[in-house]
């Protein structure tokens, strides 16, 4: 499953044509850096972490997180080039669900997981 995307170059005044966006997965989390980067959360088929240095012309190869059944996903700016994830993990079993957290840095090389 992929997203969908449109384009803008006047400020939201007329639009490009819907397009078929450039990684798989339900997109639920967009943040932007003050650098201009975008990070890009998504599941399915797994939960993992997209990031683009344009606003979002190009994406760089995933970094996967998590390999969870249910990943509904919050990320949030918490540093200059820091992103922190919340997901929540397993939630097949009553009683058994787990929030889980992620912390990334932009680095030259591409997003890594900042332990």
């Amino acid at each position: 499953l992929y997203m969908w995307q449109r384009r803008s170059y006047d400020g939201g005044r007329s639009w490009e044509p819907a397009a078929i966006g450039a990684f798989q997965g339900y997109c639920s989390s967009l943040t932007a850096t003050a650098n201009g980067a975008v990070i890009a959360t998504t599941r399915s088929p797994h939960f993992a972490v997209h990031l683009s240095r344009d606003g979002g012309r190009n994406w760089e190869p995933p970094v996967i997180l998590d390999y969870s059944v249910w990943a509904n996903q919050s990320a949030v700016l918490a540093e200059p080039n820091v992103v922190v994830v919340t997901y929540m993990g397993y939630c097949m079993e009553p009683g058994k669900a787990d929030s889980r957290i992620a912390r990334l840095k932009i680095t030259d090389a591409g997003l890594a997981l900042d332990h």
